[in-house]
């Protein structure tokens, strides 16, 4: 509750200073328009009928409101055609001042007893460090990050500051599309970079598997060229998760298309582009299927022909 009045200026008094007992008030949120307040009571607690704060006996107001916001109010006197409306603070204002002063200065207190401690929290590094040693090897993979001596994880062991694992395939041979969907294999790579070999991707081992070796978001950017031809064709692309190599198998995850347009001769390959951002656990991965209209349509093998990376965006 909030106090109002009560002070040897809180009195109901005419112009010329005489007093009135039994005048009653309403009680703003401002000088202006605003809105009533409602709820309020004596300093006994009990309340005022229709929201009408009425002076004691000696002329006195004194009221209080509900809730603990303590805010100043306007009263306004019942019965004047002036409408106007006088200012008052809460009676516990000082206090709540106090109180308030005295809450930050025990934060403050806390604040700096915090700081003088190795970590905050009264534990030793050492201490820590031996607590969470079955979460794993210290700073390895798998394991869980070290901290330094001042209980800081290194920018090291950061993937802010060092690249995000990361691997580059394509294809060095020709692979040979049909009109069913079938696999696509990465029979090269360029590189795979921070993490232990094979991890994402093996050129020998299910090649056309390209693995999470992590949870969270991984981006998927592709090119694939097909050959060009003398009639219209159409070349679509399947990427999906866990298929184990079955054009039907695990969750689609991207479908794209490309056709040409014309009958005529054409010199020009088709060049279809794949671009996915997939959120994974770790040990999943995703497959490339690919179909054309045409039986036993040429991909071009190529670094820059028909490609793809792989690359970890971050839980």
């Amino acid at each position: 509750m909030t106090l109002y009045g009560g002070g040897t200026s809180d009195y109901a008094v005419t112009p010329s200073g005489r007093i009135l007992p039994g005048q009653g008030y309403t009680v703003w949120t401002s000088e202006v328009a605003g809105t009533q307040v409602t709820g309020v009571m004596n300093w006994a607690g009990a309340a005022y009928p229709s929201n009408v704060v009425v002076a004691d006996a000696q002329g006195r107001v004194k009221f209080q409101t509900p809730g603990s916001d303590i805010v100043p109010v306007w009263l306004q006197a019942v019965g004047d055609p002036s409408g106007v409306r006088v200012y008052m603070d809460p009676s516990n204002l000082a206090q709540a001042i106090g109180d308030a002063v005295t809450l930050a200065d025990t934060v403050e207190d806390s604040l700096t007893e915090h700081e003088t401690r190795l970590d905050g929290h009264d534990v030793s590094i050492s201490n820590l460090d031996g607590a969470i040693t079955t979460l794993g090897p210290r700073n390895a993979s798998n394991g869980y990050a070290g901290l330094d001596m001042s209980g800081k994880i290194p920018n090291s062991l950061l993937y802010g500051s060092t690249a995000p694992p990361s691997c580059r395939m394509y294809r060095s041979a020709v692979y040979n599309a049909a009109t069913s969907m079938t696999i696509i294999g990465w029979d090269a790579e360029e590189w795979e970079d921070n993490v232990t070999a094979n991890a994402l991707h093996s050129t020998s081992t299910n090649s056309s598997r390209i693995t999470a070796s992590a949870t969270g978001k991984w981006r998927l950017t592709a090119s694939i060229e097909f050959d060009s031809l003398t009639t219209v064709q159409q070349c679509r692309a399947n990427v999906r998760k866990n298929a184990a190599g079955v054009n039907s198998g695990g969750t689609s995850l991207l479908w794209a298309s490309a056709r040409t347009h014309t009958t005529d001769t054409n010199t020009w390959n088709i060049a279809l582009p794949l671009e996915g951002v997939f959120k994974l656990v770790a040990g999943d991965y995703v497959e490339v299927f690919l179909t054309s209209t045409i039986a036993s349509h040429t991909v071009n093998p190529g670094i820059d022909v028909t490609w793809a990376v792989w690359i970890y965006e971050g839980a």
